[in-house]
């Protein structure tokens, strides 16, 4: 069960890149959020802070509380990226502060990043091994780059160097 705290989201972010359909790929956002939620809620009922000795991932009291943080920001950014996306997805905005026309990037980039942008974290938090840790906070810094160039223009390209 701790593992797919981790592997869930990583595979809906898959499917959300591949998905054709808008409802659809938010419709999956919203269940890994979801399921992100519950499984954090179910681990916090079955914590135990010993794991075995040499283990690659576990769950203790520090990491259960900073994944229920995750998990519950992650929720909230769901359900507030639904209406976001579907407010400003596909159509051309002009910039308020130089007043040029952009484009936002795909919303299956979107979508899928923010799912590999919450697994990743999930697996900082449960990661119990250097090396491994040091890659899932590697992973969370290329999965929030395109979540800040989502905007296509020279600031935010600018923000995610």
């Amino acid at each position: 069960m701790l593992i797919s705290v981790f592997l869930i989201p990583i595979m809906l972010g898959l499917l959300a890149l591949i998905m054709p359909w808008k409802l659809l790929r938010r419709g999956i956002l919203i269940t890994g959020a979801l399921y992100h939620a519950v499984i954090t809620f179910f681990l916090g009922l079955s914590i135990k802070d010993a794991y075995p000795s040499g283990a690659w991932i576990g769950m203790d009291s520090q990491g259960l509380l900073f994944l229920a943080v995750t998990s519950a920001l992650f929720l909230a950014v769901a359900i507030y990226t639904i209406g976001y996306l579907g407010r400003d997805s596909g159509r051309k905005v002009r910039d308020s502060v130089e007043g040029f026309l952009f484009m936002n990037e795909p919303e299956a980039v979107f979508i899928s990043c923010l799912l590999f942008f919450v697994g990743s974290m999930s697996l900082v938090c449960i990661s119990r091994h250097l090396g491994l840790l040091w890659i899932a906070i590697e992973a969370t810094t290329l999965a929030s780059a395109p979540l800040i160039t989502f905007h296509r223009h020279h600031r935010s390209l600018e923000a995610t160097w």
